[in-house]
């Protein structure tokens, strides 16, 4: 969906964003490239509206004014007050959940029905080279160039997806998703920073959606830790989105650099279908499973509803094959070599006390990798831990070690619970299928432990299509031109 024709050379984008500077990160697609500017510079200015407070003084309270407490998209007052739905808080158009609601609803794992419909993309093995790596004989993360983003890291909408269309259009489903959408609602409980999806209803049928560089595009760092990176100076490569936009690179360049060249890779079904054909270089490796799952309905409710199954359509990812199973591959990565426990001196000898820090700062990231694999039926979960080489450098870094974890194991480990998942999924799917039809915004408050429901305009968030010639520019910093 809308391809690039850079003509010449120009500065435009990059002269009026100041994140644009140390955004410029190895193994991005040009596309992705404009794509992670414009959202980092969408961040200036975005919010419900003025902070309010006491917190005054040192100590606790200054540190807790500069956590990031932005909202991930603006909410407009007309969202809030429309005559048309009555214009009462709760009245059908706005609605919240408590995360702690979400917390307490169940639907049996095992119950839960799956069935693959159409395999896309192309597997490779994993090299296991990679399990040999100590702190000792780190390896460098190597940029790989691909033209189109990886599986797993810059996320195509479900609404732009070809099969996704093609399918709805054969069978019969209630809902169609993405993985990337319905693991962000899996994890909702634990979230902190403000995260939304957008969700379509016609005619009986859902579509559960991301916008356009949206916040669940991007990983978070830190983001439950006691003490979250701090969110006053937003151009410090250790602020949060900072950090978030380097996550997201380590994780799009690990994916490929741990993959195996010595064979052909497997093609599946169907060839990736966000190939740009006018891109020569191939696609980055990995494979979209399409599947129908089927949630069962509750038979003891009196609401229809409620009492009937949904049959979704989802898009999974695998990112490879080892030892003959599937896998999901993701990397921790380490920014400030100073804190403690430190990676290089003590990931050997330490490895328990590393990976209980990192599952209790970064839970929410945890619970959607784990909810990702657990979608698309990855047996294996391969967990690499990335370190910065120089503590002021985002842009280098070396690969200390790779965990392999049964993914059923890993999720018991961080207290993923299955069953809660499907219940969490199943509860907000009968909120929605219970509206009228339209478009709605669900949304994580991040000033306090909710979601919001919102009903918006058909046209909320559909941007106006640019002509070519005004596109800005930037240069990266091979001096190629990026739409």
């Amino acid at each position: 969906k809308g391809k690039s024709k850079g003509k010449g050379k120009g500065k435009g984008a990059r002269d009026n964003n100041p994140y644009a500077v140390d955004d410029r990160l190895p193994g991005m697609s040009r596309q992705e490239q404009k794509a992670m500017a414009n959202h980092m510079q969408s961040f200036k200015g975005k919010g419900k509206g003025k902070a309010k407070g006491k917190g005054k003084g040192k100590g606790k309270g200054q540190r807790n004014a500069n956590r990031f407490k932005e909202w991930s998209v603006t909410i407009r007052p007309e969202w809030e007050f429309s005559e048309e739905l009555g214009g009462v808080e709760g009245g059908g158009m706005r609605t919240e959940v408590a995360l702690a609601t979400l917390g307490k609803v169940n639907l049996p794992a095992s119950s839960v029905q799956y069935e693959d419909v159409l395999w896309a993309g192309e597997l490779r093995e994993y090299d296991k080279q990679f399990d040999r790596v100590t702190v000792k004989t780190g390896i460098s993360l190597q940029r790989v160039e691909t033209s189109g983003p990886c599986v797993g890291a810059i996320f195509t909408t479900a609404q732009d997806d070809p099969i996704i269309e093609e399918l709805f259009q054969e069978q019969s489903f209630h809902v169609g998703t993405t993985d990337q959408c319905l693991a962000a609602l899996m994890a909702a409980s634990r979230s902190v920073y403000s995260w939304d999806i957008v969700v379509s209803k016609q005619e009986g049928c859902i579509l559960i959606d991301k916008r356009d560089e949206s916040h669940i595009d991007y990983l978070t760092v830190d983001e439950n830790a006691a003490e979250q990176p701090s969110n006053d100076r937003t151009e410090d490569i250790n602020a949060p989105m900072k950090l978030g936009l380097e996550a997201s690179c380590i994780n799009q360049n690990f994916s490929q650099q741990v993959l195996s060249r010595a064979s052909k890779a497997k093609s599946m079904d169907r060839a990736n279908p966000f190939q740009d054909e006018d891109e020569p270089q191939p696609m980055a490796s990995g494979a979209y499973r399409y599947r129908r799952i089927i949630l069962p309905g509750n038979t003891k409710s009196q609401d229809p509803l409620e009492a009937e199954p949904i049959h979704l359509l989802v898009r999974t990812e695998v990112n490879c094959t080892t030892g003959g199973q599937y896998a999901s591959v993701k990397a921790l990565n380490e920014y400030d070599t100073a804190k403690q426990p430190n990676w290089r001196a003590q990931l050997q000898t330490q490895t328990g006390a590393i990976l209980a820090t990192e599952f209790k700062n970064n839970a929410f990231k945890m619970a959607r990798w784990v909810g990702s694999a657990l979608l698309g039926s990855n047996e294996i979960f391969k967990l690499g831990f990335v370190s910065r080489k120089e503590p002021k450098n985002p842009h280098a870094w070396s690969i200390l070690s790779v965990q392999t974890y049964s993914t059923k194991q890993l999720a018991s480990q961080i207290g993923f619970n299955e069953g809660n998942a499907w219940g969490i999924v199943r509860y907000i799917l009968d909120k929605i299928r219970a509206c009228e039809d339209g478009k709605y915004l669900i949304v994580r408050d991040p000033q306090r432990a909710y979601l919001q429901i919102y009903k918006v305009p058909w046209d909320a968030f559909d941007e106006p299509e640019e002509d070519d010639e005004d596109d800005e520019e930037y240069e990266d910093e091979e001096g190629a031109v990026a739409k």
